[in-house]
């Protein structure tokens, strides 16, 4: 969680989120998202996460997991959308 802690510093959004608040990291074919309490639905086209109050919905083509633990997830491939429900 330092590598976010640290991106949101550098941009001046340190005192703007919450400890438990999700944060997505969108960089070039993929994205990092901290604080996930779970995954609700993968496929290759569409990922829904479970965040502290509600959901994360990513949606693109040639979806992967590279890392989920600790909260933490990595997904790669290429991404046309991100929602917050």
């Amino acid at each position: 969680m330092q590598f976010s802690d640290d991106i949101l510093s550098f941009l001046g959004l340190s005192e703007v989120t919450g400890a438990a608040e999700p944060k997505v990291i969108l960089a070039g074919n993929g994205a990092y998202l901290e604080n996930v309490k779970s995954i609700k639905f993968f496929s290759y086209e569409k990922i829904q996460l479970i965040v502290k109050k509600g959901m994360i919905e990513i949606t693109g083509s040639d979806l992967t997991i590279k890392k989920c633990c600790g909260g933490d997830v990595a997904i790669c491939g290429k991404i046309s959308s991100v929602s917050i429900n």
